[in-house]
């Protein structure tokens, strides 16, 4: 089955026109079939590299799913079939970056994900959900995959499903240009499956044999879903040879694309072009597979001209025009799809001349036989067709219809005067001068659409520049791709366009930015309100904070209002009037009452004061008189209450009270790193008292006994000794169970000593006349009241 048929491109990589690489080289296998016309060798070169896919390799792919308006009803489900196909063919170590591509590229994942998973299936659903709308901008979406890939070292892969045809930004020869060599430069490899109801099967073919990928292409009755996502997957785990360095025998004279294409592992790579003269090709190749060098050399003995090829001469021709940019020859399978497009044209200029020659028109079918067969140089039909049509300008006479050599059976030869066909291939001079008049009312009638469409785009730019500006770059697309139009025409209406759309990009921007000037408008305009609000809210409390501040006035709670109300209104309305009038009249209503508090107390107690005056003077008799013990029972009573000084609940013994002792004693210490365990043990030997380490608090505090100690002292208590040393390694000592334990703090708090005061001193309060000398002791004891005056 034919391509046309719907064999995919994938699929049939080695079979093009009976092209199949048989000659083998160091680098694998080559193929050099020909063609000859008018002493000129033309050629087709298929090299197939002897390397196998790397096994290592790591795959970072990016899936484009086109979301434009042409991708409804059963479109978008053979879409999402083969979407769906692809995903479940990849392996789980690929790593996959979902998006949709219309005007722009709309990432659906996260990232790259794997392919399979929650996260994935999140970004079906989110995709599932998008409505197709707009053109397709497929130069947009393919370089914001490119940038997607740029941070990934896994070999990078685009798959884009679609029809290809970039309403939104049709690709012209430089910007095609510029992409691939962009693509190139990234290393990435573009695939895709091309489906719709118009496809550009050529464009995605060029992109895939120009970055190394490859196409799938039906002929459109072919719905092939899952399968062709299986097979784009297959495709993604092939490794792809990047050329740095390629070089052809001398005797190519020309050869196309002009620079050699990157080389695939799973199928062929095609060049095309003319030989100097027919000798072995040989080619040599350097490049790079996965950042891994490789070295390719092929051998191609040109084969005997092949009719199969005829195509050749006017394939090598259009590829001359652009240098092989617009080549869809991804492999052999494209490179038959293309001869297959060529052929097919021929037959059909061919039908055309036979109606020619049918209705009388003798030398319009001569020309149009000359047509078909720039396109098949051996179409036996075309050449039967032109030797017909030159016998029958000479005589003047139609060939019967049964001669076989025609083969006009089926085709009347009393056609109307006023047919299609008479239209078309009028008696010349008559045809050409009605080709030129069909040409100039086809360019009225373009001119008039295109006017018309530049008068609805005017009073589209009034309200919505941007669609105006997507309306004409259509327009424009239509006019870089109708090839009717004669040159001059074609650009005076694209300058026209041009003109257009730079207006409408300047009404965007002039929208855009009375757009935000309305919306500053509209910020300010919310952010007065709020600070209305605001005001009114600060109002509202400030008068509650008021009333209540003059209702705990009024209440004779000063000392709450001050500290409850005050500080909340110098929050809300600092250094004004209110605030100080708080503050300072606040203060001065408390002061008032606390002055008039205190004067009334000191006016009660002056009156008690005098009253006790008056009572201390009433005379009392000094019999009988005050007699004091002798002097040696005031001793006695002085050492008996030594005793009862204090009460040492922990009852010291002979051993803590000689501990007591030592500490009071001078020490003298010199330690040099010394551990504290030694140092211990000389203050034990010196002071003759015993010292212990309690280990376990001290491993406890993270302190060992084996830590170096530099300490100099002299002259200085043990007591205070122990304590600079010890203070440094934050530990202390106590003296109980009759040892002096060296410890932690925490441990000596645990276990504290209870003593017992007399509580005589602390009870008898210290009246405020006690003067320096104690005199007011005797005043108060009655010194007034006459005792001392007997």
């Amino acid at each position: 089955m034919s391509i046309r048929n719907g064999v995919l491109m994938a699929l049939a990589p080695m079979v093009a026109l009976g092209l199949v690489a048989s000659a083998a080289g160091e680098g694998g296998n080559a193929r050099l079939a020909t063609y000859d016309k008018d002493g000129q060798a033309y050629f087709a070169l298929s090299l197939m590299p002897n390397v196998p896919a790397d096994p290592s390799q790591k795959n970072a792919v990016v899936i484009l799913v086109d979301t434009s308006a042409s991708q409804v009803g059963a479109y978008r489900a053979e879409q999402m079939a083969s979407l769906e196909g692809l995903l479940a063919s990849l392996t789980p170590e690929d790593r996959v970056h979902l998006m949709a591509v219309d005007m722009k590229a709309v990432p659906m994942s996260e990232g790259f994900v794997a392919p399979s998973g929650p996260a994935m299936q999140s970004a079906l659903a989110k995709l599932r959900g998008r409505t197709p709308l707009g053109a397709t901008d497929l130069e947009a979406g393919l370089r914001a995959a490119a940038e997607a890939l740029a941070s990934s070292d896994a070999a990078r892969s685009v798959i884009y499903l679609g029809d290809a045809m970039s309403k939104a930004n049709a690709l012209t020869e430089s910007s095609l240009s510029k992409l691939v060599e962009d693509l190139r430069a990234s290393r990435v490899a573009v695939m895709g499956y091309a489906v719709g109801q118009e496809r550009n099967g050529q464009l995605l073919a060029a992109l895939a044999n120009h970055t190394g990928g490859v196409a799938v292409l039906t002929d459109g009755m072919q719905q092939l879903g899952a399968t062709a996502g299986q097979v784009l997957a297959s495709a993604v785990r092939g490794s792809v040879i990047w050329p740095a360095e390629a070089k052809l025998s001398d005797n190519v004279a020309s050869s196309y694309p002009r620079q050699m294409p990157p080389l695939r592992t799973d199928r062929d790579t095609i060049v095309v072009g003319t030989l100097a003269k027919p000798a072995t090709v040989e080619v040599q190749v350097t490049g790079t597979m996965n950042g891994k060098p490789v070295s390719l050399t092929w051998q191609a003995a040109p084969e005997k001209p092949n009719e199969d090829f005829a195509f050749l001469p006017k394939l090598v021709d259009l590829a001359q025009a652009d240098g092989g940019i617009s080549l869809p020859t991804a492999g052999s399978a494209g490179l038959r799809e293309a001869g297959l497009v060529m052929l097919n044209s021929a037959e059909q200029l061919t039908k055309l001349g036979h109606q020619a020659l049918a209705t009388g028109n003798f030398k319009g079918a001569e020309k149009v036989a000359e047509a078909a067969l720039a396109r098949d140089p051996s179409n036996p039909e075309a050449t039967a067709l032109k030797a017909a049509a030159h016998k029958a300008a000479v005589t003047g006479k139609a060939p019967a219809a049964g001669e076989a050599d025609l083969k006009l059976a089926g085709f009347a030869g009393d056609k109307p005067a006023g047919s299609l066909l008479e239209e078309v291939l009028a008696e010349e001079p008559g045809f050409l001068n009605r080709v030129e008049e069909e040409r100039a009312v086809m360019a009225g009638r373009f001119r008039a659409e295109v006017e018309k469409n530049l008068a609805d785009a005017r009073r589209t730019m009034a309200n919505d520049p941007a669609q105006a500006e997507q309306d004409l770059k259509l327009v424009l697309q239509s006019i870089e791709s109708s090839l009717e139009l004669d040159p001059e025409v074609r650009s005076q209406l694209r300058q026209q366009v041009e003109t257009a759309i730079r207006e409408a990009r300047r009404r965007t921007t002039e929208v855009e930015e009375r757009h935000a000037r309305a919306e500053e408008q509209a910020a300010i305009a919310q952010e007065l309100q709020r600070l209305n609000q605001s005001l009114v809210a600060r109002e509202q409390q400030l008068k509650q904070l008021m009333d209540r501040f003059d209702s705990l006035l009024d209440e004779g709670r000063y000392q709450v209002a001050q500290a409850d109300v005050a500080p909340e209104v110098h929050r809300l309305a600092p250094h004004t009037s209110l605030d100080q009038s708080v503050a300072e009249g606040g203060q001065m209503m408390q002061m008032i009452y606390d002055n008039d508090t205190v004067w009334r107390a000191k006016e009660r107690n002056y009156l008690l004061a005098m009253y006790q005056v008056e009572l201390s003077g009433i005379p009392f008799p000094d019999e009988p008189p005050i007699i004091y013990p002798p002097a040696e029972q005031w001793e006695d009573l002085t050492l008996r209450r030594q005793k009862y000084k204090q009460v040492d609940l922990g009852r010291p013994g002979g051993s803590e009270q000689r501990i007591f002792e030592e500490l009071n004693k001078s020490t003298d210490v010199e330690f040099i790193e010394t551990p504290l365990k030694d140092g211990v043990q000389y203050l034990q030997d010196l002071h003759k008292i015993p010292i212990v380490l309690v280990t376990k608090k001290l491993e406890e505090a993270g302190v060992n006994p084996d830590t170096p100690v530099t300490k100099t002292l002299h002259g200085i208590s043990l007591r205070s000794a122990l304590r600079l040393i010890l203070k440094e390694l934050e530990l202390t000592y106590v003296v109980r169970e009759e040892v002096l334990q060296i410890t932690t703090p925490e441990d000596a708090e645990s276990q504290l000593i209870t003593k017992v005061y007399p509580v005589g001193d602390l009870v008898v309060p210290v009246s405020a006349g006690n003067n320096l000398f104690g005199l007011g002791g005797m005043m108060g004891g009655g010194m007034m009241g006459g005792g001392m005056m007997g």
